[in-house]
Parts: C-alpha cells; structure tokens; sequence
C-alpha cells in the first residue's frame, strides 16, 4: 500500500531520508498485504525506522502494527501485542492525535477490555483522518462485537468508502450485514472482496465464505471451493430450514452436528438456532465468541434470537466482558430495542 505509506511520510515535520522511507514503505508492504502472513517481514523493516529516526510517531505506530500481525500467528500473542502496545504509546506521546497508533492500541488491547477499546477508538476517529478509513473500520469491527449493529455497518460503510479496493474492507462490511439480517444486500461485498482476493487459494476461500454466510446454495456446489463436509452441511441445514417437515430439520441438525469441530463456523450455530437445536447453537456460539474471530459479533445474528434467551446467555456476556462494557458506557445492544427483547437485557 504504496499510497497509506506516503500518507504516513507526511505526517513528519521534515523529508524522511530515502533509506527511511524505504524501510517505511516496505513495512507497508508486509502489513498490509493479505498474501503475507509472516508478520515480522513488517516488523523488521519498521523497527529499521525508528532506529533511524526515533521521534517519528508514525514510525512506532508502524511498529505497534507490525506486533499486531506478528500476534496472529504467535505462541505467545499476549506478549507481541503487549510490546505493540508499548510502541504505540511512544507514537501517542510523540503526536497525541495519530490516530493510526490510537486505533492500533485500540486492536492490541486485551480482547475483552470493550471500554478501553471504544475510548481509543473514539479519539482515533476524532483525531487526523486516515486515508484508508482504518479507524472507522476497525471501530465498526468492535461496534458490532458489542451488539451496536447500526452504528457498526454504518462505520464500516465510511471505511468501505473510503478504501473499497483492499480485500478486508468490503469483507467486514459484508459480515456486518450479515449479522444486520441482509444477507442480499451483503452479497454484493462478498463478490467485491473475491474480486480482490491476492491468489486463487484465497479467492476460493472467500467464495466458500461468502456462500455460507449468505446461503448461496448455487455457489455452495461448486466442486472447487473446499471443505466438502461443510459445503454439504451448510447446504443441508440451508434446505432443512425451509422445510416444514420435521426429519428433515433433525437430519439437517445432525449434518451439522456432524461437520469437524475445527470447520465449524458462525453459520452452523446460527442454522443450528434456526431448526430448534437452541442448547447445540449457545455451546458452539459460545466456544467461537471466545476467539479473536468472529468474537461475539456472531451473538447478534437474527437467527440467535432464542439462543439470547437461554440461562446462560447472562453468564456468557459477563465472561466475554459485554456486561460490564454495557453498564460502564450506558449502552446496550441493538436487541434490547427490540420487542420482546431478551431477559438479559434487563440486566444491564
């Protein structure tokens, strides 16, 4: 992202020196390209950076984005994305408005800490605007994790505006729509960010993605995308649900069932939900909100509806931290607006 490493050498007050700016954009490089999943071909170059030239802010905060991809793929990403942190506080003391490092810290800082993460957020989208919408997609990213669906779809609207052409952003925009109950209007993401996709093998992925998440059952034959097993369950579950026959839905329910625990995504929980088997979605929804992806965004899905309603739904957000992010901010989630909203939400 040649153009994202020119906006950042702008921000200093002086010309950075052409090995500088070398390493600077090569940090772009390894950060932002979906291809490269080896966060330390970012990290090295950004480190080269500073060391050079040590009050550039956005010099740390390329630093503190480098540990945030070197975290994805870590033994031990607690660690990396605590030294991401410690980066991008020498950013914010450097410049109090870089609002790249303010929505770094914000990713970095630890996944259930939801009011430390909006308070970041809130002054990244406060301070200088960035010219990939970063701060807005991210904060859309949190925005739906807690259940603000609206304000989340809209934030990832900004962000998609502002930089349709990088595949994550028409992706997360997709899923925000999902989980909003449109999946049609979210189709036209999904193709967008296959479009975009850097390799085949990703390509195929993100069909297979896209089809699942909105019941493309046409796409979901396709011989070439993978994880047969799943394709076939999802399919299933997709036909169970609209049949009004009882052995269907249960055969559907035990496809499902039946898919590899390490295949099994936000969709199988919500088809799942959507043929009756509520205990089956909560344990599966429970164990995939614990992760950095998809979190709890996947809670806020129509079809989760009656899973809110379980006994230990409560339990479950006060795990995840939504409790108290919820009483803290005095906020609560979309849900809770609507009729007969779940009992949970009298909690709050």
């Amino acid at each position: 992202m040649w153009c994202a490493g020119l906006f950042g050498a702008s921000t200093y007050r002086k010309p950075l020196p052409d090995p500088v700016l070398g390493d600077y954009l090569q940090f772009c490089t390894g950060h932002w390209d979906p291809a490269l999943t080896e966060g330390r071909k970012a990290l090295v170059p950004a480190q080269r950076v500073v060391a050079a030239v040590p009050d550039f802010s956005w010099g740390w905060a390329a630093v503190a984005g480098a540990y945030w991809k070197v975290a994805l793929s870590s033994a031990d990403p607690a660690a990396e994305r605590a030294r991401g942190r410690e980066a991008a506080d020498r950013a914010i003391a450097l410049d109090p408005k870089n609002s790249e490092a303010l929505y770094i810290k914000s990713v970095l800082t630890e996944p259930h800490d939801w009011v430390e993460k909006e308070s970041l957020f809130k002054r990244a989208v406060a301070a200088r605007r960035l010219d990939c919408g970063c701060e807005h997609h991210q904060y859309g990213e949190m925005l739906l994790g807690v259940g603000r669906v609206k304000e989340a779809v809209d934030q990832l609207r900004q962000a998609n505006d502002m930089l349709a052409l990088y595949v994550y952003t028409p992706l997360s925009l997709a899923d925000a729509l999902v989980v909003a109950g449109k999946p049609a209007e979210a189709k036209q993401y999904f193709d967008a960010a296959i479009k975009l996709a850097p390799n085949a093998d990703f390509g195929q992925r993100l069909e297979l993605y896209g089809a699942t998440e909105a019941g493309d059952l046409n796409r979901l034959q396709d011989s070439r995308l993978p994880l047969p097993a799943l394709r076939s369950a999802v399919s299933d579950g997709y036909r169970a649900k609209a049949s009004t026959a009882a052995e269907v839905k249960e055969r559907g329910i035990k496809g499902l069932l039946a898919v590899p625990q390490d295949q099994q995504n936000s969709v199988v929980a919500w088809l799942l939900a959507d043929l009756g088997a509520h205990r089956e979605a909560f344990q599966l929804a429970s164990r995939l909100a614990q992760r950095d992806y998809p979190g709890p965004s996947l809670l806020w899905h129509p079809s989760m509806r009656a899973v809110l309603s379980e006994p230990s739904f409560p339990a479950l957000a006060q795990q995840l931290g939504l409790m108290n992010f919820w009483k803290t901010s005095r906020t609560k989630p979309d849900v809770c607006a609507a009729k007969n909203a779940p009992p949970f939400c009298r909690m709050i």
